[in-house]
């Protein structure tokens, strides 16, 4: 056993670790669905090997009559269509689906031999098999991996551990434990071994419906032989498009079914891991998880920015780790042994309250809420070892720093170019970066994460019944915070209502404000929710008009002077902000017509005709946000005085209406984005100086005073 292991809790209850008879319900379904579905490929299977068998007696028939391009054309289309539609049914057998992640690396028990010893105890705890590799990511995360394949149905398939180095920044050991249990908690019993039966057998049936491979690039190429032998090219599409249709709703329903079933085999984990770590550790890990995630994105964001100047770091988990200590002291939370403790209070605080629940029947995890009532419900107490899971690695710095290679290799910008740092260096030049961005605290939050209510600057000046507070504490008080956050969180809400109402969810029911509703009562509650919102606006709108008056009246103490650079200042940003509004709305609609490009696997006519109908459209949007750029100049951020058009743009703009291919596609995407970066750009700095005026105003109130 490793030195560095934990103790397991004494006295567990036996039952804790059984499968629920809602795992076993579920089970039921979906072997039940996967039973029905098996038929339907049965009898789907049948009647194409009879259609191979006279397919191919009628083409060589046709053929016979008399040898010409036609009939060799008929008679071989008939023929190529029979076997390519039982290819179809018979492909997914021969095909290994490769867990793959390039930032992956396979290390060995020699030169690790406390980190191995650690897992093979835990894998020997749960009473499961131990892992044929392990593998090292830089993530916060850790995962069961294998290849499955049609055989992996009748023999058992090997699996691999991965373990993130950031999890490993994350937690200490014994949750850190706890987490290893949990992964093979998955494979622990032989009742979970259906589980991993139905994965595997969920896994082909989503590869035969809706993955796209050699099979679908035989057939294009065939549709482009030209002739009679390519119409049976089409025929086969349309065939096999329909045999499509039919496996995926039937698969959509063992799929409901499968999702229930991985929501339960979570829970059955979590199980796993309260009897050999303790109760307080899975669920402490669980949270820690989601604040190392949190911490790991913002240190790939800033590392990203280090990148643009030619500067990366020799250790990014230095840099991770001094990031999970910045956020926690920038929550005020308490750390044990530099890892913060989420408390519930904490998550209440910055977890976004809503008064809409859907249940989600799509979710293969439960939340973290439902999860940890599962975690307590049997609680199991044992001792806390609070040490950090690197002392079971040796040379942490080696590893980390190879680790750190590989990451800029894979997904950080610039990889390896321009001047390695010390990561202490590095991490310093990270805490500038993030102090010039941090709003400041006076506002109280006022200003984040959503825009200005537009407003008549002038009609605000003259509008003698806003009351004015005599102090920045009053303007940006607690109780204002909390109406606006109600605000924000209202207006989510009432997008829900939106989706719900207009049938976008599956749902049939949900619940608003603790209460059940049926998804037809969604219209009614919408228009009530909407009313609320629309008083919270005007409120909001009122409260940004007396902000704006607060300010004006400061500067008009020192001068007027001042109260006009200030007044010209907002006008400035709430006519930019209508414009930048404008092109947030593009992005979402070219967001979303990329997503719709990305599914489309298998490119023809009508998807490619689609593809230019969208792209057109957006280009057409694009070129009348470009024209209303003209009218607009910005000063605050375009000492040259041009207008925003040139700021956004100088060249024309690509032109997709003639000779539209997936080059010129791409050109204007990346023309999209590079007009929504600099976009960005000119919103930013107007709002910063806006900040700016109002910091002088006050700067100089205080001087004055």
């Amino acid at each position: 056993m490793s030195l560095f292991y934990p103790p397991s809790p004494q006295n567990v209850p036996p039952s804790l670790t059984q499968p629920s008879k809602a795992y076993a319900a579920n089970i039921g379904k979906v072997m039940v669905g996967i039973v029905l579905f098996i038929l339907l490929y049965i009898l789907l299977l049948v009647a194409s090997v009879f259609m191979l068998y006279y397919g191919v007696i009628v083409g060589l028939f046709i053929i016979s009559l008399r040898v010409n391009l036609l009939t060799i054309g008929a008679g071989g289309g008939i023929v190529a269509l029979t076997v390519m539609f039982c290819w179809f049914l018979i492909k997914f057998i021969f095909k290994t689906r490769h867990n793959e992640n390039p930032q992956r690396v396979e290390i060995f028990e020699k030169d690790y031999p406390e980190l191995f010893t650690f897992i093979y105890q835990v894998a020997a705890d749960v009473k499961a098999p131990k892992p044929k590799s392990v593998f090292l990511s830089p993530d916060v995360n850790a995962c069961v991996f294998y290849n499955s394949s049609f055989l992996s149905l009748f023999f058992p398939v090997s699996k691999n551990l991965e373990i993130g180095l950031g999890l490993v920044n994350s937690l200490n050991i014994s949750e850190f434990k706890a987490v290893l249990a949990h992964e093979f908690g998955h494979f622990s019993q032989r009742s979970m071994k259906l589980g991993s039966y139905t994965y595997t057998v969920n896994h082909i049936l989503y590869d035969l419906i809706y993955e796209y491979d050699n099979w679908d690039a035989t057939l294009v190429k065939w549709a482009e032989v030209g002739g009679v032998f390519s119409w049976f090219a089409v025929i086969t599409f349309r065939l096999v498009q329909g045999v499509r249709w039919i496996l995926r709703k039937a698969f959509e329903q063992i799929n409901l079914a499968y999702m229930s079933l991985s929501r339960e085999m979570e829970y059955h984990a979590d199980s796993i891991a309260v009897s050999l770590a303790g109760s307080k550790a899975i669920s402490s890990a669980l949270r820690r998880i989601q604040f190392g995630s949190s911490a790991y994105q913002s240190t790939i964001h800033q590392l990203n920015r280090l990148a643009e100047e030619k500067i990366h770091t020799n250790n990014a988990f230095v840099n991770h780790k001094g990031m999970i200590a910045y956020l926690a002291n920038a929550f005020q939370l308490q750390q044990v042994d530099d890892l913060p403790v989420i408390s519930d209070e904490m998550l209440k605080k910055h977890t976004q309250a809503s008064r809409v629940y859907i249940k989600d029947q799509w979710a293969s995890h439960p939340s973290l809420s439902e999860r940890e009532a599962n975690i307590f419900r049997t609680p199991v107490d044992t001792v806390i070892d609070q040490q950090s899971p690197w002392v079971l690695f040796g040379n942490v710095e080696a590893i980390q720093q190879r680790l750190t290679k590989l990451l800029y290799s894979t997904e950080i910008s610039e990889a390896e170019k321009g001047e390695e740092k010390q990561a202490d260096e590095a991490q310093k030049m990270i805490m500038e970066y993030i102090q010039k961005e941090q709003p400041d605290p006076m506002y109280n939050d006022y200003y984040d994460n959503r825009y200005l209510e537009v407003f008549d600057v002038e009609t605000s000046l003259q509008n003698t019944t806003l009351s004015v507070p005599s102090s920045i504490d009053q303007l940006f008080s607690d109780e204002i915070k909390e109406k606006i956050t109600s605000y924000n969180n209202n207006r989510n809400d009432l997008d829900i209502l939106a989706n719900l109402r207009d049938g976008h969810t599956q749902a049939r029911t949900f619940d608003f404000d603790g209460k059940k509703y049926h998804v037809s009562d969604s219209n009614h509650l919408f228009t009530q929710l909407e009313q609320e919102v629309q008083e919270q606006q005007q409120w909001m709108q009122r409260q940004d008009e007396t902000v704006f008056r607060f300010y004006y009246l400061k500067a008009l103490e020192q001068s007027q002077e001042q109260a006009d650079v200030y007044k010209q200042a907002m006008k400035n940003h709430l006519e930019l902000q209508t414009f930048f509004r404008k092109l947030m709305d593009f992005r979402s609609r070219l967001q979303m017509v990329q997503y719709w490009a990305s599914l489309q696997q298998h490119w023809v006519e009508d998807n490619f005709n689609q593809l230019k109908e969208e792209t057109i459209s957006l280009h057409g949007n694009l070129e009348q946000i470009l024209l209303d750029s003209e009218k607009l100049v910005q000063p605050a951020a375009n000492p040259n005085q041009v207008t925003l058009r040139l700021q956004l743009l100088q060249e024309p703009l690509t032109n997709v209406l003639t000779d539209f291919t997936g080059e010129v596609y791409n050109q204007f995407i990346h023309q999209s984005y590079d007009i929504l970066g600099k976009g960005s750009e000119v919103f930013d700095q107007s709002f910063k100086h806006l900040m700016t005026v109002q910091k002088d105003i006050l700067t100089q109130s205080v001087i004055s005073a």
